[in-house]
């Protein structure tokens, strides 16, 4: 799949915001557009007209969830809260 750049139509409307009272992110949070071609991801902090955004095809969002799931990036987490 990575052969070619994997991309699909995606608009402003379809990302969503997160509900968050964590103060880690009150300087912004990722945003997620689930589609049924796959998700797309965007920072909310990036403000210009043409924002920059990361697409997955749905098989590497779920092992990226699992990783999540399963701890794989606790010390990235743990090391940005000192």
């Amino acid at each position: 799949m990575r052969g070619k750049k994997f991309k699909f139509p995606v608009r402003d409307s379809d990302f969503k915001y997160p509900e968050c009272s964590n103060p880690i992110c009150l300087g912004g949070c990722v945003l997620v557009a689930r589609k049924p071609q796959g998700v797309a991801v965007r920072d909310s902090k990036d403000k210009k007209k043409s924002k920059t955004t990361m697409f997955f095809t749905n098989l590497e969002w779920e092992h990226f969830l699992a990783g999540i799931r399963n701890g794989e990036f606790e010390p990235i987490a743990n090391s940005a809260r000192k």
